[in-house]
């Protein structure tokens, strides 16, 4: 099934998050400038669909790590409660992602 194409208040959502580093990189690793790729938590074809989205950098995100097991855990390709119980679950990490966003949209007035 296709990707659904985001509406304006998505967009704008999608807007804003691209700005901002891996969540789980600056939460947990300290680091605030990791490059990351935005994951929807609940796939990209439901109503709303990309206003439940986060930013996760490669290897939080699809890239299992063969190198150095277990260093980053991927939610794609580790499974998302196994990321879940070494992070935090992704609705929480959404939480997390708005508050942030709230704290852009402030320096932005």
């Amino acid at each position: 099934m296709q990707s659904r194409r985001a509406d304006s208040t998505e967009q704008a959502w999608l807007n804003l998050i691209d700005q901002l580093p891996c969540i789980v990189c600056e939460l947990y690793h300290g680091v605030d400038d990791s490059p990351a790729e935005i994951h929807h938590i609940e796939g990209k074809t439901k109503p709303n669909a990309h206003l439940r989205t986060i930013k996760l950098c490669a290897n939080h995100h699809r890239i299992q790590d063969t190198h150095h097991p277990k260093r980053w855990l991927s939610i794609h390709a580790d499974g998302k409660s196994i990321f879940g119980d070494r992070y935090a679950p992704e609705p929480e990490l959404l939480d997390l992602q708005r508050h942030k966003v709230a704290g852009i949209k402030l320096h932005l007035v």
